[in-house]
């Protein structure tokens, strides 16, 4: 028996459209993706300004 693998299927659902994971009718706000990143994923993903911001918030507090 083959092992079943959650990998097998990832590219299939990286190639989708949101609308698979959010519904053909649903609208999502801005106001629902607007969420606050912890400093690594903001780091990660080149927010370096959200970053040194904060940086600059503790070092003055």
């Amino acid at each position: 028996m083959s092992e079943l693998s959650d990998e097998a299927s990832e590219p299939e659902l990286l190639n989708r459209s949101l609308s698979m994971w959010h519904g053909l009718g649903t609208q999502v706000s801005g106001e629902e993706l607007d969420v606050p990143l912890d400093l690594h994923t903001a780091a990660s993903i080149g927010q370096y300004e959200v970053v040194k911001e904060c940086v600059q918030r503790k070092v003055q507090s």
